[in-house]
């Protein structure tokens, strides 16, 4: 049996083009992506969404993060018809200074632009690049 394929998206600035002057529930998701994403699921891919939300302000309180930010995540989704199975709270919140480091990261403009098949040879082709530079 075939393993699900995953599409791992980070909802803040990824999904949501937040300005820094608005609110979570504020701001509207990229349409170029919530269609990309539908694309994605309609093609057998299990749509994954993550945020870091409010991992600041509720001081990593999983629980506290759970019960109120989760409830407003979820209801801003639904209103803007976001496609997803699964969502995820509590990833490290990265501030200023700090980085995310992975190698199997892309840019949200390499996910609108390229095909399944070009993501997979770019995931693979920065793999051996980390691997040779390590």
């Amino acid at each position: 049996m075939e393993k699900q394929r995953r599409l791992l998206i980070e909802i803040t600035k990824t999904l949501c083009g937040l300005p820094d002057s608005q609110g979570y529930l504020d701001g509207a998701p990229q349409p170029a992506v919530v269609t990309r994403l539908r694309q994605y699921q309609a093609a057998g891919y299990q749509v994954v969404l993550f945020t870091s939300r409010q991992m600041q302000t509720s001081d990593g309180n999983l629980e506290r993060l759970n019960r109120y930010t989760a409830r407003n995540t979820m209801k801003w989704l639904r209103r803007h018809q976001v496609p997803y199975d699964r969502l995820l709270f509590g990833k490290p919140w990265a501030g200023q200074g700090d980085y995310d480091i992975d190698d199997r990261v892309l840019h949200p403009g390499e996910f609108l632009q390229k095909t399944p098949a070009e993501l997979l040879q770019l995931v693979a082709q920065r793999r051996q690049a980390v691997g040779a530079g390590l």
